[in-house]
């Protein structure tokens, strides 16, 4: 057989609906013999001297080879020779090409056409187009189908391969028309030679259903279409957590079809890069490639399941980790005042302990010759959070703090961090005024700018030696301030926190308890001064304006 010449392998290409004719056969052999484009020519004299037309019951069926203006093709000598039927010659064809591929590639298999086969169970007699049987009796049957006929007639015909003894693999053909391969409407913006979608009609629908791959032939280039899918892409899926529960498997990356899609992508090669394969019948490049995308698929979905697997057991004995130390630390119910104590001293002198043998310790000491003073300092609240003061303070300004200078975390996140290394009170009451206090103690030493309104948290500076402490709060029992004067936000949002506490001072002062409780919780709040008043006492218009704009003073 003559070497095939180099193929388009468009979709466009593909579909093109010639009915030349291709093929022959030899007449001392029997063997097909089939004409590329381009070896007219070539293959004039042997085509006249020894082949013949397939076609059984051809009339006359001397033949020749012509090409030129249309694609190199068999033409029959004899005046008025030929075949009208061009769906009943694409299908001959494409058996004479499936059969000689076949020979090709298992030559210890027995190829034949058309050979009957019945099933000594049920007797029924099938005839598949091409036949392939091993030694060991495996069988593949190809099926070329270029004429309509409807699903029920599909599906009595694969129930018999299927239910076949010994077993046979069918494989589905579908011809290069419009009957079995369209495709839908081309975007403006996609060229014509790209355009590679196709439609998936009722009997491929079944075919992919019962889990076979959809395959179409042209026999005319000696080509093989394989219709896949583009899924969601592998990369995508994984950025969801625990996907491999929520994602069908079989849903993500290049797959065949199943039955419920509609479209896909025709994907085309030559038959000669296609293998035969006994249990699986034509195995196509596409199809190999589909099947190590499902297997990257399996082998993710295992090594996430495997991973998150591990970290719900480290997270869940963390917890358990936690719950005895909290435990542990908590006073029993039944111990004795003096041994509440004990046990608390007790505890923090394991902190303490714990503190003075930390790595972090030591290399504070060796970087700033001590451990800064202003981690030192021990805070109002530090009693919110299990460990020593300056062991979780450091461990929370190395983590927040240094080298992180323009970040902005939020509260949520300080809270998050801190709790990687150390227990928080469960009491909601003692672990806020923990948090707070720290971030406002760096805040008063502008290391951090800490809006408590917003609950977020920039980073200004990461020194701990160097610090610019501001002026502490005024004392509640003190009148206003003198005048201020003020030239940025932060000085603005600090005056106005100092005169909203001597508000609230003045407002005590003024009222009883009960009466200054109910009017803190009134819906339009008792406002002792104005913006312009406050402007008056010396107070930033800036400043002013802030408090107003937060209800803590009249417009």
């Amino acid at each position: 057989m003559a070497s095939p010449c180099p193929t388009t392998r468009t979709v466009r290409a593909f579909r093109d609906a010639e009915t030349a004719q291709v093929w022959a056969e030899d007449r001392q052999t029997g063997e097909p013999r089939y004409i590329g484009r381009g070896e007219a020519d070539e293959l004039r004299e042997e085509a006249r001297a020894n082949w013949r037309c397939p076609v059984p019951g051809c009339l006359d069926d001397r033949i020749s080879t012509r090409g030129g203006s249309r694609r190199d093709h068999f033409f029959h000598l004899g005046d008025g020779a030929g075949h009208s039927d061009g769906e009943s010659l694409q299908h001959l064809q494409a058996k004479a090409m499936i059969a000689a591929w076949a020979r090709g590639q298992a030559p210890s298999a027995v190829v034949e056409e058309e050979r009957s086969i019945k099933d000594p169970v049920t007797r029924r007699t099938r005839r598949p187009d091409v036949l392939a049987q091993w030694p060991d009796g495996r069988r593949v049957a190809f099926e070329v189908e270029y004429k309509s006929w409807s699903v029920a007639a599909w599906g009595l015909k694969q129930d018999d391969f299927d239910g076949h003894e010994p077993p046979t693999r069918a494989v589905w053909l579908f011809g290069h028309l419009p009957r079995y391969l369209a495709q839908p409407p081309r975007p403006s913006h996609v060229p014509e030679g790209e355009w590679d979608r196709v439609l998936i009609r009722e009997i491929p629908r079944a075919v992919a259903a019962a889990g076979l791959p959809v395959l179409h032939v042209n026999p005319l280039d000696r080509t093989i279409g394989t219709v896949v899918v583009d899924g969601l892409p592998l990369a995508e899926a994984r950025r969801q957590a625990r996907w491999y529960d929520t994602q069908p498997l079989d849903m993500i990356g290049l797959r065949l079809p199943t039955g419920t899609d509609e479209q896909g992508r025709l994907v085309v090669c030559s038959i000669d890069e296609c293998e035969l394969d006994p249990d699986v019948g034509l195995v196509t490049p596409t199809m190999t490639k589909a099947c190590r995308a499902a297997a990257e698929v399996a082998t993710a979905a295992a090594a996430d399941r495997i991973r998150d697997a591990q970290r719900d057991a480290d997270e869940q004995a963390a917890r358990e980790r936690a719950r005895v130390e909290q435990e542990r630390r908590d006073a029993r119910p039944g111990l004795s005042p003096e041994d509440r104590r004990a046990y608390a001293q007790a505890a923090a002198e394991r902190d303490r302990e714990r503190w003075l043998a930390s790595p972090l310790r030591q290399r504070l000491i060796e970087h700033y010759g001590k451990v800064p003073p202003l981690l030192a300092q021990q805070l109002d609240g530090d009693r919110g959070v299990y460990g020593h003061h300056e062991h979780w303070h450091c461990v929370a300004f190395g983590k927040l703090i240094r080298g992180h200078v323009g970040k902005t975390w939020t509260v949520r996140q300080v809270y998050a961090v801190i709790a990687e290394d150390f227990t928080l009170h469960k009491d909601p009451m003692r672990r806020s005024p923990a948090i707070s206090g720290f971030l406002d103690h760096f805040d008063n030493h502008r290391l951090v700018d800490f809006d408590a309104t917003s609950s977020t948290v920039r980073v200004l500076r990461d020194d701990p030696m160097t610090t610019h402490q501001v002026a502490a709060y005024p004392s509640r029992t003190v009148t206003p301030p003198p005048p201020l004067v003020t030239t940025t936000a932060r000085d603005s949002r600090e005056q106005a926190r100092r005169i909203r506490l001597q508000m609230d001072e003045e407002r005590r002062s003024k009222q009883g308890p009960s009466d200054f409780r109910r009017a803190e919780v009134d819906a339009n709040g008792v406002r002792l001064f104005t913006i312009a008043r406050l402007t008056e006492m010396g107070v930033d218009p800036a400043a002013a304006v802030m408090l107003a704009g937060i209800g803590l003073c009249r417009p």
